[in-house]
């Protein structure tokens, strides 16, 4: 995509993005001018309908996945009680019989299938849920990046106000120093005066409407990653590391595929690999062994986003997805995990494959693909 620039031909606001598609640094950092103040507030204001938009898309989403989740539930528990009805029904007949019977064993069967039916429904709420979450934390981010570039704004309206407020001194003191000049010339310094002093209040105004903006950004950003938590925790998705488990994990790292693709944007997932497990099993038990994979789980977590999706895969194998991020930004993100678990003094090391997204991938060719990248780098 090709970056918008304004009249100045240099980026707006909207284009100083980082790898992860949100806004970077202070874009009222450097000096300007006047004119170029109002320009980049201009700016700013859009990059805030832009950003409204995009988060109350976002919001749509949750809330259909939500929607989908109270539906599969419902679903479930319907299944459930149709299987216990079937169960009891079943269990009368053999009481009465006092032996199986062939109507009680049909029971028995469909409250088997209704069950099996319950337990797939439960996977559908589980995924919705995982999906409702993500599209939350990203959601907590931007809101976290318009409280924080909103906060900005409302200084440089008040710089702007200050501005003004010179402005109308020096016309006052014109106004004082006209006698003498035509009424016309007076006339004129009044009404720009009245102008300036009234551009002045209405850039305070809107300083005070841009904090009460990014106090309500924060407030929902931290309501969303609450609603985030309880989602993945009635997801029931985590094992022992913390992470999310492999059926129902790949499901939603498909899905994040699938929103990368459909959107275009750019996804890497990241194929890691525990070496030395079965030595740290052998020689201190398995405890041992979950301690190392708990502290890997966690030196992930503590270098990803809360909406970047970690899943174990296999005993010693995770896959991490990295949405709206480049080859070159994962790559700072592994050695920062690298760090992480460093930092820790364990046994055992790890080694991790990249897979960036290519047009008509699915999650089996990234893992396939980060799979060599991980065994090139065992060999090197």
């Amino acid at each position: 995509m090709s970056a918008s620039r304004d009249g100045r031909g240099t980026e707006s606001p909207r284009d100083q993005r980082d790898g992860d598609g949100r806004v970077d640094g202070n874009p009222l950092a450097e000096p300007q001018t006047a004119e170029e103040v109002a320009q980049t507030l201009a700016d700013l204001d859009q990059t805030y309908s832009d950003s409204d938009q995009t988060t109350s898309d976002g919001d749509s989403d949750s809330s259909e996945a939500d929607e989908a989740s109270a539906y599969a539930d419902q679903a479930s528990a319907d299944a459930d009680q149709r299987a216990s009805d079937r169960d009891q029904a079943a269990a009368d007949r053999d009481h009465v019989t006092a032996r199986p019977t062939p109507s009680a064993q049909r029971a028995y069967d469909e409250s088997r299938e209704e069950r099996a039916a319950a337990s797939r429904d439960r996977e559908i709420a589980a995924t919705s849920r995982v999906v409702s979450a993500l599209e939350r934390a990203r959601s907590a981010a931007r809101r976290d990046d318009m409280a924080r570039l909103r906060d900005l704004t409302a200084a440089a309206r008040d710089r702007a106000a200050e501005a003004r407020d010179d402005a109308a001194k020096r016309r006052a003191a014109a106004i004082g120093e006209a006698d003498g000049h035509p009424d016309g010339t007076i006339l004129a310094l009044q009404k720009s005066l009245a102008r300036t002093r009234s551009q002045a209040a209405a850039d305070r105004a809107r300083a005070a409407t841009d904090r009460e903006k990014a106090a309500a950004d924060r407030a929902r950003a931290a309501d969303d990653r609450r609603q985030a938590r309880i989602d993945l925790h009635r997801a029931h998705l985590a094992d022992l590391t913390g992470v999310h488990l492999h059926g129902l994990g790949k499901v939603a790292l498909q899905r994040e595929i699938d929103r990368a693709t459909g959107s275009n944007e750019p996804f890497v997932l990241a194929f890691i690999g525990v070496d030395g497990l079965q030595q740290v099993n052998d020689n201190g038990g398995h405890a041992a062994g979950d301690d190392l994979l708990k502290a890997l789980a966690d030196a992930i977590k503590s270098q990803v986003r809360t909406y970047d999706l970690v899943v174990r895969i296999g005993g010693d194998e995770f896959l991490c997805g990295f949405t709206n991020t480049t080859l070159s930004t994962a790559r700072r993100r592994v050695a920062d995990i690298q760090d992480a678990l460093a930092q820790r003094n364990l046994v055992g090391s790890i080694r991790i494959g990249l897979a960036a997204l290519r047009p008509d991938d699915k999650l089996e060719d990234l893992i396939a693909r980060g799979d060599s990248d991980l065994y090139d780098g065992r060999r090197s």
